[in-house]
């Protein structure tokens, strides 16, 4: 990431750290979704965008109808500085600002278990000349907060897109492996829970993208997110829907299994419980700000967000 959006970064992410994190599904607990663990197996379809649909999050605190994908996440965007529009040919994303971001969820509650997957792959249309960063932000192993709070000390190291494909107008497939972005050391990053995957760094302004058609690719023979060999699979057929993918309209994951992560006896507002779906003032590193409740709590939010 380039100093100077890194130190604007840090100044955004201090400003937003009084708000909460996430919160738990409605029967009170947190939970970690794992998907189906299927070596050399069919991509995990994340969206084809061939019915797009809204609706609210199985969470506690969830007000709003959002932007849904076919594993239960949300999509969300900058508050300002991105336009956009959800149809049947992607998500249409037209940066007006170098610091605005896009990101997506794969399961309502953000902590999802990426260790059995070798890649993200999607299919995209991006004028010449345009780039951004991709990358990952990861949840605490009880799935209930953001590793680091809103510093994004915690987020996977962020790869420009011109690494993978060079942009022509045409579209053109990116296969993103996860042991691109899988950090060292200390800084390694948790595969186990996935916050979401966030695009940010737009270039230029004012030129629009189509992403569409995005996937999962299963890992192939231990070619995991930290696996040693590092050949992407080939997967199946694009288009292949796994057990686990649910277009229900209720937008409650359906995964193979999930793991409880215990249950809280107070509702804590969620990290997707934005008045408007999708347009939550969000810090480009992927954290996701979001509508506190309670007066005190309203007014401290209207002071940060008067401050960005």
């Amino acid at each position: 990431m380039h100093a100077t959006f890194a130190a604007s970064l840090l100044v955004s992410s201090m400003a937003a750290s009084v708000m909460a994190q996430s919160a738990p599904y409605l029967d009170g607990t947190w939970k970690q979704i794992q998907p189906e663990v299927i070596n050399c197996g069919p991509d995990i379809l994340v969206d084809d965008f061939s019915n797009p649909r809204q609706g609210r999050l199985p969470l506690q605190g969830e007000t709003a109808d959002r932007w849904l994908d076919l594993l239960g996440g949300d999509y969300g965007k900058s508050g300002v500085g991105m336009e956009w529009s959800i149809t049947t040919a992607g998500a249409a994303l037209t940066p007006t600002s170098k610091e605005a971001f896009f990101f997506f969820k794969l399961d309502a509650g953000a902590c999802y278990d990426l260790t059995s997957v070798n890649s993200l792959v999607f299919d995209i249309v991006a004028p010449a000349g345009s780039n951004f960063a991709m990358g990952l932000t990861q949840k605490t192993p009880d799935c209930k907060e953001r590793v680091g709070g809103e510093t994004g000390i915690s987020d996977s190291p962020y790869v420009d897109l011109t690494k993978y494909i060079t942009p022509n107008g045409q579209k053109q497939t990116v296969v993103l492996p996860f042991q691109d972005i899988k950090g060292a050391g200390d800084k390694l990053f948790d595969f186990a829970h996935l916050k979401d995957v966030t695009f940010i760094n737009w270039t230029p302004p004012n030129v629009e993208t189509v992403i569409s058609n995005i996937r999962l690719r299963r890992a192939c023979n231990g070619n995991g997110p930290t696996g040693t060999n590092t050949t992407v699979s080939t997967g199946s057929s694009p288009g292949a829907v796994p057990p686990q993918s649910s277009p229900a309209a209720d937008a409650t994951p359906a995964p193979s299994s999930t793991t409880d992560l215990g249950a809280t006896a107070t509702a804590t507002p969620s990290d997707a419980a934005s008045a408007n779906a999708g347009t939550e003032p969000k810090i480009p590193n992927g954290a996701h700000a979001l509508a506190a409740t309670g007066l005190g709590l309203s007014a401290l939010v209207a002071g940060v967000l008067a401050l960005i």
